[in-house]
């Protein structure tokens, strides 16, 4: 599987039979996925969120997925509301790009929309609180957010069920298999930010580089993800940022996300993003 590239150059990651079982079991399980499931795929399989939720994990449950005409030049946004009547899908997972561009196209308008989804799914990248509102207000089904990576499956989600959901959090995962830790490895209370590791049998053993030869990525064991967070008293996870993106104003440091998210509760705003820029006496802004 191919990583994104969003954060560095993208990377080729080995993907083992147990790792795939893993993917496969950790979603059937998190969604009570069963043989009367049918996800809707809208996105192309070389995506990982694609292949290991749209795809993998159907074919876990016992269920099925159903893959939408997809044309050139064709707006699967505008499509979608067809394909949800003709396909019936009982669940959505896409990123949270598709889903702002349904409601652009006026899909919140119409006086019913006809499909048979209990839930809608979304990861990849921060959904907008406003966002997941409207959805849920014209699907009249919960939106769930989830936490995963090219290298290591699905790694925190939210349940469909209301117990397993929390505001600004991407859920819960499974436990001794993720932890917050300082610079030094030491493991972080809760409610501290700090750097996301994670391990166990849905992580690959490692990229796989120019030469054919396979590169290890774990350290002691951990996976380091390069994204910052914090876990809460109950269990939840929630995100901070990448640690690369973190602007240091003179010794402060700023989470890009938490600007973002600050920006996006302004009906005003329709995206923002942060990012920092030199300044000569605190060094960045």
């Amino acid at each position: 599987v191919r990583t994104s590239g969003t954060t560095a150059m993208p990377k080729l990651v080995a993907a083992t039979h147990e790792n795939i079982a893993e993917w496969g079991d950790q979603m059937r399980r998190r969604l009570a996925l069963t043989t009367d499931d049918r996800s809707m795929c809208v996105s192309p399989l070389h995506y990982s969120q694609a292949l290991q939720t749209a795809l993998i994990a159907p074919l876990f449950s016992g269920g099925s997925v159903a893959f939408p005409p997809r044309l050139d030049q064709r707006d699967d946004a505008a499509d979608t509301p067809r394909w949800l009547d003709e396909l019936r899908p009982t669940w959505l997972s896409t990123g949270p790009t598709f889903l702002l561009n349904l409601l652009e196209r006026s899909v919140a308008g119409r006086d019913e929309l006809q499909h048979s989804l209990r839930f809608i799914q979304t990861g990849g990248s921060p959904l907008r609180e406003r966002t997941r509102d409207q959805l849920e207000k014209l699907f009249k089904v919960p939106v769930l957010e989830a936490y995963g990576m090219s290298e290591g499956g699905q790694v925190a989600a939210e349940g469909w069920d209301p117990a397993h959901r929390k505001h600004a959090s991407v859920g819960r995962y499974d436990p001794g298999r993720l932890a917050i830790v300082d610079d030094q490895g030491l493991e972080l209370i809760s409610g501290t930010v700090g750097n996301i590791v994670v391990r166990g049998p849905a992580l690959s053993p490692g990229y796989i580089v120019a030469d054919g030869s396979l590169q290890p990525q774990l350290d002691q064991g951990w996976f380091k993800t390069g994204d910052l967070g914090f876990i809460s008293e109950d269990g939840f996870l929630s995100l901070t940022g990448r640690r690369k993106e973190i602007i240091n104003r003179g010794g402060e440091k700023i989470a890009p996300l938490e600007i973002d998210r600050a920006l996006g509760r302004h009906p005003d705003v329709q995206e923002a993003a942060a990012f920092a820029v030199p300044h000569a006496r605190l060094g960045e802004d």
